[in-house]
């Protein structure tokens, strides 16, 4: 289990990234980021602004090929 720390209105868990460090990964490192996020049990606020960042980016992605 990750141990999870409350900061205020911020929730860190041990061992998560910076957003920004998340940003500097290639592709393949991100994507492989966020399977690993979505098999976690409790997320710090960062892995929850990520998840929802890449969920944006993919649903903006698919309204631009549609017709």
């Amino acid at each position: 289990m990750n141990k999870i720390h409350k900061c205020g209105q911020w929730y860190w868990r041990e061992g998560e990234i910076k957003y920004a460090e998340f940003e500097k990964l290639k592709k393949e490192e991100k994507e492989a980021h966020v399977k690993f996020l979505q098999t976690l049990d409790h997320l710090g606020s960062n892995d929850k602004a990520i998840l929802l960042t890449m969920r944006a980016k993919e649903k903006q992605a698919n309204k631009f090929l549609e017709l």
